[in-house]
């Protein structure tokens, strides 16, 4: 759950494009951690429906696409992840007056991940 870098991080002063949250467990662990645990998940459960959730990017843009990477990494090595989470922190102002414009690219992020061939669900909402 919200494993996706948030933006560029700086590092040894200089700015960093990576893909994971940087904290003390993909530090200490590493970012395969999360294929790690999607799979005991689901040998610990078969039938449960694994959810790969994050926030701020329903409307698409540079951390979607962090976390399009990331989803489809973990598609491309076989690891059971079956739906993906967009948590719905939509703020009033952030829709009005432009909800045709908003509406078009929250269609869009969620097709684009849908046709990696997992299932899109809006939660917090």
């Amino acid at each position: 759950n919200e494993a996706t870098a948030d933006k560029t991080s700086v590092q040894n002063g200089e700015a960093v494009e990576g893909l994971y949250r940087p904290t003390i467990v993909m530090k200490k662990l590493g970012p395969r951690i999360i294929d790690d645990l999607f799979r005991a998940a689901h040998a610990a459960d078969p039938d449960a429906d694994l959810i790969y959730n994050e926030y701020d990017v329903l409307q698409g843009g540079a951390k979607a696409d962090r976390m399009y990477t990331i989803v489809q990494g973990l598609l491309q090595r076989g690891v059971p992840v079956h739906t993906v989470g967009f948590q719905g922190h939509v703020l009033g102002k952030e829709i009005y007056p432009k909800t045709e414009a908003v509406r078009g690219r929250i269609k869009r992020s969620l097709k684009r991940f849908a046709d990696l061939g997992v299932k899109v669900t809006l939660s917090e909402i």
